[in-house]
């Protein structure tokens, strides 16, 4: 079920505001459902970003990987979300 896993990003999006990175092993498809959820403009004007880990992204599409894999995101060093 993604009520969880949206409560959690509500929280953190009243809570911490925006420019916030979520990453799960589901993101890429965890994008999708909170972005047609009723989270999703609000996720969007804060700028959330859902990441996926490092392996994850090697066995996965060529664009989830440019998107959302965290080595192409800026200011998450060398963390692996693993």
């Amino acid at each position: 079920s993604a009520k969880y896993p949206l409560a959690i990003v509500a929280k953190l999006l009243n809570v911490f505001g925006g420019n916030l990175g979520g990453g799960c092993d589901i993101s890429c498809q965890f994008k999708t459902t909170l972005n047609n959820s009723c989270l999703g403009p609000l996720a969007w004007s804060l700028h959330h970003t859902c990441l996926v880990g490092t392996f994850h992204g090697y066995a996965h599409k060529h664009l989830c990987q440019l998107i959302s894999l965290i080595t192409y995101i800026e200011g998450l060093g060398i963390e692996d979300l693993q």
